[in-house]
């Protein structure tokens, strides 16, 4: 278990908003001492909760206008060959396993609605996907906004054992695009 306490918490804040900023820029703001926030990020970083650093795109600006989630279902049987064959097709961004009726749900990003048509009708079908069901989405009035790490309280934190896939199973993590150094030079060790 790994100790989620008010440093830690907001050290994740803080990269959610911006996770270029420096480990001088964060101990700055948590009131530590600059090896101790690289210590802790390597923690959370080891301990599988900050997965990564990512740039965020707007997908229209580099050509992909038509943005939709695919419900659909899939044999039990064939999920994990499913989500294998999902993970090569570049304009799928996500893929998320659900309850309900359809138990998976599929995000892609086209160039236009001809994009789609041809990536559902033969790219996707393909996949060993059934009763596949597409929904548009025409905007993003509340973008992706990180989790809500400030009331979440200090708490031990179960890491899983085994077997436990947790919400990003084999995820890699990179860890040369972590917080830079105060001269705004990628820290290194």
């Amino acid at each position: 278990m790994v100790k989620l306490d008010k440093v830690n918490r907001e050290l994740l804040a803080q990269l959610q908003r911006d996770a270029r900023t420096s480990y001088v820029d964060l101990a700055d703001a948590v009131g530590r001492a600059e090896s101790t926030v690289r210590e802790r990020i390597e923690r959370l970083e080891a301990d599988g909760i900050l997965l990564g650093y990512h740039a965020a795109i707007d997908p229209a600006r580099v050509g992909l206008n038509v943005h939709g989630l695919l419900h659909c279902d899939v044999p039990t049987s064939q999920v994990s060959e499913t989500l294998r064959g999902l993970k090569r097709i570049p304009e799928v961004t996500r893929a998320m396993l659900a309850t309900g009726g359809r138990r998976l749900v599929v995000e892609v990003q086209a160039r236009d609605l001809s994009h789609l048509s041809v990536l559902v009708d033969y790219r996707l079908a393909g996949a060993g996907l059934e009763d596949l069901k597409t929904q548009l989405i025409t905007r993003t009035p509340i973008p992706s906004r990180g989790l809500p790490l400030e009331d979440l309280g200090d708490r031990d934190v179960d890491l899983g054992g085994p077997g436990d896939l947790g919400s990003n199973p084999g995820q890699s993590f990179r860890r040369s695009k972590g917080p830079r150094n105060g001269a705004g030079r990628r820290a290194h060790r």
